[in-house]
């Protein structure tokens, strides 16, 4: 493969006051703005939509008689539950949850408190999030982003030293504000599916733990639930439908697609940051700014890939102590850059780019942007991995096509998180 040389919207004042009403209740940010929300805990909901008044025996935990303190290692393990279940994990909190219903008596009181946080926390989620847009203004925005994005990617196709270079500016700028709006949508629909997801649930604890409370009552509770169904877009079934990343295809309609694309972004930005221990600052910068780009165009996010890191920025080294810039090294054994790539130990090397004259990230970005070529290998929707290596002012980005780690098994996925703790450069 050739290689080339050389608003704040409306969502994110509103992502505001919903994060400014949840501190003064002294809870945790809403899980949905830290992790896309998952299949299983959906699906919860859409049974609940079926039934919604289940038997409460259905979930309930048996709790031994008789008031017991809890011994040293107890009150250790339940300290640590009390803090899991506060996540903003949802896999996390429920395991966690389930635990300190196991425990019983010792833990009866810590579990209390941590479900009523968790109810007034997801309360607040549901009361903030108004003014969401309606089917129908999603489905205008989906159709809106998709014609930009076709448009964008025709003009990348034919990207040249001329006006195409601005058209693409021009694509960029428009998008920005697009993907702004969707996305915002998005995480407050993902955090209010998983409050209602899990709140019945927490009320059938909150019964069990706390008999003579008069919180979080059926009244209070109806009016609640009517004003998330009215609040969001889709229900919990339609959401639950959509396959999890990497097990099925995307969905055809419109809003269903951008939120498995919004899921998968969300999914595959969650493990990059497993991984950018291996980059420097201004590296994880230039290579943020590409990701933003390519989830602007529709294109799926790079992986971080710790090879293809080394691999660059060895490149970026030798030209500048060699004193030379070109993609073909002097170095017989680094010739090109497929060598130097495949001895890092990635297989698939797909295309580089390098570049000199700047120690920001995001302006070497920039200066690939305004280059056809390179423009090409970071858009790229066949590329899936990305590394970048910076030395002094000068950079190297090596792009590969190997597939996903992070669709690869456990072991895979640990083996790069190990892989760029020991790669990751002194002093960042």
């Amino acid at each position: 493969m050739p290689v080339e040389e050389h608003r704040v919207s409306v969502f994110k004042s509103r992502r505001i006051v919903a994060l400014t009403i949840l501190a003064a209740f002294g809870c945790p940010l809403p899980a949905g703005a830290q992790v896309a929300l998952p299949p299983n805990l959906i699906k919860q909901q859409a049974e609940r939509e079926k039934n919604p008044h289940p038997s409460p025996a259905a979930d309930q935990a048996a709790t031994p008689g008789g008031a017991r303190p809890a011994t040293e290692s107890q009150a250790a393990r339940i300290d640590s539950l009390r803090t899991a279940a506060l996540s903003s994990d949802p896999a996390a909190s429920s395991a966690a949850l389930r635990e300190l219903r196991s425990m019983g008596q010792p833990a009866r009181k810590v579990l209390r408190d941590v479900v009523r946080q968790l109810l007034t926390h997801d309360r607040a989620v549901i009361q903030a999030a108004h003014g969401l847009p309606s089917p129908a203004r999603l489905r205008e925005l989906s159709e809106k982003i998709l014609a930009e994005r076709v448009a964008a990617r025709a003009n990348i196709d034919i990207l040249a030293h001329d006006k195409t270079i601005q058209i693409a500016h021009d694509h960029y700028n428009a998008l920005k504000p697009l993907r702004e709006e969707l996305e915002g949508s998005f995480e407050q629909t993902e955090a209010i599916l998983f409050a209602r997801s899990r709140r019945e649930t927490l009320r059938t604890i909150w019964r069990d733990t706390a008999p003579d409370s008069t919180g979080f009552g059926e009244e209070e509770e109806a009016k609640l639930d009517a004003q998330a169904q009215k609040t969001v877009a889709l229900t919990a079934s339609e959401a639950a439908s959509i396959p999890e990343f990497g097990t099925g295809e995307k969905p055809a309609e419109p809003i269903l697609r951008d939120l498995w694309f919004y899921r998968a972004c969300r999914r595959i930005e969650a493990f990059n940051a497993a991984l950018k221990v291996c980059m420097t600052k201004e590296e994880y910068a230039d290579f943020a700014a590409v990701n933003a780009y390519r989830r602007c165009l529709g294109v799926l996010p790079y992986e971080i890939d710790p090879r293809l890191v080394a691999s660059a920025r060895g490149h970026s080294k030798e030209m500048v102590d060699l004193k030379y810039f070109a993609h073909e090294s002097p170095v017989p054994a680094n010739k090109t850059p497929w060598d130097r790539i495949h001895a890092a130990g990635y297989a698939g090397g797909s295309g580089e780019n390098i570049a000199a004259g700047t120690m920001s990230g995001e302006q070497a970005f920039a200066m690939w942007f305004d280059s056809p070529g390179h423009h090409k290998n970071m858009a790229s929707p066949g590329n899936i991995a990305l590394g970048v290596g910076q030395v002094g002012d000068h950079w190297t980005q090596n792009m590969g096509v190997d597939p996903r780690r992070l669709l690869g098994s456990a072991e895979d996925r640990k083996a790069a998180v190990a892989a760029a703790k020991l790669s990751a450069p002194k002093g960042s």
